[in-house]
């Protein structure tokens, strides 16, 4: 999966079914400024990565 979060200027490709992957995405959170707790919870209750990390950016610009 290719995620470009555009407001950020990023292209990344990840995935969240293995470890590795979750922690490369804890990475991709301090770059972002997110919280990875937050992203793994919505991860957690269903939402693919692209979508979970568009909502927190989205969340974090409107704050």
């Amino acid at each position: 999966m290719q995620v470009i979060v555009k407001s950020a200027g990023l292209h990344l490709a990840v995935n969240a079914e293995t470890a590795e992957e979750l922690l490369n995405l804890a990475g991709v959170c301090r770059v972002l400024d997110i919280d990875h707790g937050h992203l793994r919870q919505l991860l957690h209750r269903g939402r693919s990565v692209s979508d979970a990390l568009a909502y927190l950016v989205s969340k974090k610009g409107g704050e």
